[in-house]
């Protein structure tokens, strides 16, 4: 009898240990999975990282970015106001002149005839011109003319 009690549980180690072998081989197997799942979570951490830098620097570049759009905005403003200002002057140094709008200069010569002298003046300055070509002197009245129809 107790040779059989003594075998059955020779048996039963027997047992016991297949099975835990067999589960020691998949705990072993389990633990591998584990680590390969580890080192692409540590690997994922590390990329999830190195865009958390990359979006803090653009935060960065950004915010001075805003900062410097800013002063410049505050800057325009303060010139714009700065002209408003100036405008306003003008219109009132305008007004005790006299006048709101800047007046046109009233021509000698009105019509055909004013059009004829011009024509005139350029026939005249193109003469001069051929006259300076030529060598020949020229007064700082001619040169004005000149100037006036740019000739030469």
């Amino acid at each position: 009898n107790d040779l059989r009690k003594h075998l059955m549980e020779f048996h039963e180690d027997e047992s016991v240990k297949a099975e835990a072998d067999e589960l020691r081989k998949k705990s072993e197997e389990e633990h591998e999975k584990v680590i390969e799942l580890s080192e692409k979570a540590q690997a994922a951490h590390e990329e999830m990282l190195k865009y958390f830098r990359k979006t803090d620097d653009i935060r960065t570049a950004a915010d001075k970015a805003h900062k410097k759009f800013i002063e410049a905005r505050r800057n325009a403003s303060e010139k714009h106001e700065e002209f408003k200002a100036i405008l306003s002057d003008i219109h009132v140094i305008n007004k005790k002149l006299g006048s709101n709008k800047p007046k046109r200069r009233k021509s000698d010569n009105k019509g055909s005839s004013g059009a004829n002298k011009n024509r005139e003046e350029k026939q005249r300055a193109e003469e001069i011109f051929e006259k300076f070509k030529q060598g020949g002197k020229v007064s700082t009245e001619e040169i004005l003319l000149l100037q006036k129809y740019n000739i030469g």
